[in-house]
């Protein structure tokens, strides 16, 4: 068992121009994140596409990344449906492949109490092999997990803790008084200095798929309490960051990425690629960070 902490990125699934799953520019983002010393990834999150794919190309995915990355970091996997049965095979799906782990947001769509969010997250916990973080992205979904929500199911052994899109220095003090043996890990990239410089565990960062290494060292300046420089790094890709709040994700960030030769930028329905105005936004945004890029497209995966 890996512990999930630090940098950890939620990795977008490549797909080649017939919108197929594109298996050897998988395996180069695996070999260039394992190089940047990324901490652990979630794939077939909301940034990965996973509930665009069948559950038998999840299974191919999961089982590629598992082996590819060759045990070097912890891959959890996100699970997302509205069906508490529908969950569980996707859990147990995980589970069997290998995953160290599984993220689930809160039931989109049907906007469930409080009192319903705790007995589905108890029910997933109680049947789930593998440990469990939730997710709380109330703009996805259109419900919150209220922290006295989250602390109430930290006493559960197999909910391990919470990626929080709406994190606060309010917040952070409400679980770290109340919660208990349980990690809160920052879902909104624009939060990451205030979460972990508030005992936050880790930061689930979506640019951290295209600069894996500051990402990290924003992690390790944090940690090592050498605020101004962190902060330093952090303002560098502030514009980035409300670029990429203005359109959809993952479109965004993988164009961002295809501009730089990693992947190509293409998504899978409903998804749209982005129009000229959002990339003249994205062209702007990223013209300041371009010292830092270092992928290579020839990446030897060898």
């Amino acid at each position: 068992m890996f512990e999930l902490r630090g940098s950890i990125v939620p990795l977008v699934t490549p797909l080649t121009h017939q919108r197929e799953v594109d298996y050897p520019a998988l395996e180069k983002l695996l070999a260039w994140h394992n190089d940047a010393s990324t901490q652990g990834l979630i794939i077939l999150g909301s940034t990965g596409e996973g509930n665009l794919l069948t559950e038998e190309e999840r299974a191919e995915v999961i089982d590629f990344v598992i082996n590819a990355s060759n045990h070097t970091m912890p891959v959890w996997v996100g699970v997302n449906d509205t069906n508490p049965d529908r969950v569980l095979k996707l859990i147990h799906q995980a589970a069997d492949l290998g995953a160290e782990g599984v993220m689930v947001p809160s039931p989109m769509y049907v906007k469930p109490s409080q009192a319903g969010i705790i007995s589905y997250f108890t029910h997933l916990a109680d049947a789930s092999p593998i440990g469990l973080m939730m997710y709380n992205v109330p703009s996805r979904t259109g419900s919150t997990i209220d922290i006295e929500t989250a602390c109430i199911l930290s006493h559960h052994e197999q909910i391990i803790g919470i990626k929080d899109c709406q994190i606060s220095v309010d917040g952070m003090a409400q679980y770290q008084n109340a919660a208990h043996h349980f990690e809160v890990y920052c879902g909104n990239d624009r939060d990451m200095l205030v979460c972990l410089e508030n005992g936050g565990a880790g930061v689930i960062s979506v640019i951290g798929n295209l600069l894996p290494e500051l990402v990290r060292a924003l992690y390790e300046l944090s940690v090592l309490g050498v605020h101004h420089k962190s902060a330093a790094l952090d303002s560098r890709w502030q514009q980035l960051i409300g670029a990429l709040e203005r359109m959809s994700n993952p479109a965004a960030i993988k164009w961002a990425m295809s501009e730089r030769g990693i992947i190509s930028p293409y998504t899978r329905l409903p998804l749209s690629p982005l129009n000229f105005e959002e990339e003249a936004v994205m062209t702007e945004a990223l013209e300041d960070l371009a010292p830092l890029w270092t992928f290579n497209p020839d990446y030897d995966v060898s």
